[in-house]
Protein backbone atom coordinates (compact mmCIF):
# COMPACT_ATOMS: atom_id res chain seq x y z
CA UNK A 1 0.00 0.00 0.00
CA UNK A 2 1.19 3.15 -0.74
CA UNK A 3 1.48 5.93 2.23
CA UNK A 4 -1.29 8.86 2.05
CA UNK A 5 2.04 11.21 2.60
CA UNK A 6 4.48 9.57 -0.30
CA UNK A 7 2.10 8.77 -3.24
CA UNK A 8 3.05 9.74 -7.13
CA UNK A 9 2.85 13.17 -7.98
CA UNK A 10 2.50 11.78 -11.60
CA UNK A 11 0.24 9.56 -13.60
CA UNK A 12 -0.34 8.75 -16.95
CA UNK A 13 -2.45 6.28 -18.49
CA UNK A 14 -2.40 6.37 -22.60
CA UNK A 15 -2.31 9.98 -23.85
CA UNK A 16 -3.83 10.82 -20.25
CA UNK A 17 -1.69 12.69 -17.38
CA UNK A 18 -2.23 13.55 -13.92
CA UNK A 19 -0.27 15.63 -11.99
CA UNK A 20 -0.65 16.75 -8.53
CA UNK A 21 1.08 20.39 -8.02
CA UNK A 22 1.26 22.80 -5.24
CA UNK A 23 1.36 20.05 -2.53
CA UNK A 24 1.33 20.05 1.08
CA UNK A 25 0.60 18.11 4.49
CA UNK A 26 -2.61 19.51 5.83
CA UNK A 27 -0.81 18.96 9.42
CA UNK A 28 2.98 16.74 10.63
CA UNK A 29 2.04 13.29 9.68
CA UNK A 30 -1.10 14.15 8.02
CA UNK A 31 -2.29 13.22 4.24
CA UNK A 32 -0.61 15.61 1.72
CA UNK A 33 -2.75 17.65 -0.57
CA UNK A 34 -2.90 19.77 -3.98
CA UNK A 35 -3.68 21.11 -7.03
CA UNK A 36 -4.84 18.51 -9.43
CA UNK A 37 -4.35 18.55 -13.21
CA UNK A 38 -4.98 16.06 -16.41
CA UNK A 39 -3.73 16.97 -19.73
CA UNK A 40 -2.98 20.28 -18.21
CA UNK A 41 -5.49 21.35 -16.95
CA UNK A 42 -6.87 22.35 -13.25
CA UNK A 43 -9.53 20.39 -12.19
CA UNK A 44 -12.32 21.81 -10.53
CA UNK A 45 -10.29 25.05 -9.40
CA UNK A 46 -10.30 25.98 -5.89
CA UNK A 47 -10.04 22.72 -4.84
CA UNK A 48 -7.40 20.19 -3.24
CA UNK A 49 -7.60 16.35 -4.27
CA UNK A 50 -5.24 14.02 -1.79
CA UNK A 51 -3.78 10.02 -2.71
CA UNK A 52 -3.34 7.78 -3.71
CA UNK A 53 -5.52 7.54 -6.35
CA UNK A 54 -7.09 4.14 -8.01
CA UNK A 55 -7.47 3.82 -11.31
CA UNK A 56 -9.98 1.65 -13.32
CA UNK A 57 -10.89 1.37 -16.69
CA UNK A 58 -10.55 5.20 -17.60
CA UNK A 59 -11.89 6.61 -14.21
CA UNK A 60 -10.10 8.07 -11.15
CA UNK A 61 -10.69 7.27 -7.63
CA UNK A 62 -9.25 10.12 -4.99
CA UNK A 63 -10.27 12.12 -2.00
CA UNK A 64 -10.93 15.80 -2.58
CA UNK A 65 -10.60 18.01 0.65
CA UNK A 66 -13.54 19.83 1.60
CA UNK A 67 -12.56 22.48 3.28
CA UNK A 68 -15.09 24.29 5.31
CA UNK A 69 -16.05 27.15 7.96
CA UNK A 70 -16.29 25.14 11.26
CA UNK A 71 -15.11 21.36 9.74
CA UNK A 72 -12.52 20.35 6.90
CA UNK A 73 -13.31 16.79 5.64
CA UNK A 74 -12.48 14.36 2.82
CA UNK A 75 -14.77 13.55 0.46
CA UNK A 76 -14.94 10.54 -2.28
CA UNK A 77 -14.22 11.94 -5.73
CA UNK A 78 -14.78 10.12 -8.91
CA UNK A 79 -13.07 11.68 -12.92
CA UNK A 80 -14.47 10.04 -15.52
CA UNK A 81 -11.72 11.60 -17.85
CA UNK A 82 -13.39 10.96 -21.16
CA UNK A 83 -16.88 12.27 -20.14
CA UNK A 84 -14.93 14.71 -18.79
CA UNK A 85 -17.06 15.16 -15.27
CA UNK A 86 -16.43 15.00 -11.68
CA UNK A 87 -19.06 13.42 -9.22
CA UNK A 88 -17.94 14.01 -5.77
CA UNK A 89 -19.80 11.84 -3.03
CA UNK A 90 -22.50 13.54 -0.75
CA UNK A 91 -20.81 11.61 2.22
CA UNK A 92 -17.90 12.63 3.82
CA UNK A 93 -15.29 11.54 6.25
CA UNK A 94 -12.52 13.38 8.42
CA UNK A 95 -9.91 11.22 6.42
CA UNK A 96 -10.39 9.19 3.50
CA UNK A 97 -7.70 7.20 2.52
CA UNK A 98 -7.82 4.69 -1.09
CA UNK A 99 -7.38 1.26 -0.81
CA UNK A 100 -8.72 -1.06 -3.54
CA UNK A 101 -11.48 -1.32 -5.85
CA UNK A 102 -13.73 -4.26 -5.93
CA UNK A 103 -16.46 -4.74 -8.11
CA UNK A 104 -18.73 -1.92 -6.95
CA UNK A 105 -17.19 -1.37 -3.85
CA UNK A 106 -14.48 0.80 -2.72
CA UNK A 107 -12.78 0.20 0.19
CA UNK A 108 -10.63 2.78 2.22
CA UNK A 109 -8.96 3.32 5.30
CA UNK A 110 -10.66 6.88 7.48
CA UNK A 111 -8.02 6.29 9.83
CA UNK A 112 -4.08 7.30 9.54
CA UNK A 113 -3.04 3.69 11.44
CA UNK A 114 -4.97 1.90 8.42
CA UNK A 115 -7.18 0.20 11.42
CA UNK A 116 -10.34 1.16 10.45
CA UNK A 117 -11.73 0.01 7.02
CA UNK A 118 -15.08 1.09 5.39
CA UNK A 119 -16.47 0.35 2.31
CA UNK A 120 -19.00 2.28 -0.37
CA UNK A 121 -21.06 0.93 -3.16
CA UNK A 122 -20.62 3.22 -6.32
CA UNK A 123 -23.62 2.37 -7.42
CA UNK A 124 -25.60 3.25 -4.15
CA UNK A 125 -23.28 6.11 -3.08
CA UNK A 126 -25.10 9.40 -4.01
CA UNK A 127 -23.16 11.77 -6.36
CA UNK A 128 -22.82 15.71 -7.29
CA UNK A 129 -21.88 16.12 -10.53
CA UNK A 130 -19.20 18.77 -12.23
CA UNK A 131 -17.53 19.91 -15.17
CA UNK A 132 -13.90 18.27 -14.95
CA UNK A 133 -12.62 22.07 -15.12
CA UNK A 134 -15.29 24.24 -13.37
Amino acid sequence: MILHSEFPQAYAWGDTTLEYVNTHELCQGCPEVGVLKIDGGVVHQGHKFGGPLLYDAGVVYLPLFDRGLFINDFKLAVIEVQAQQLKVSLFSEPLILLDKIQGDAIYYFNDLANARRKMVSISSTPWETYPLYA
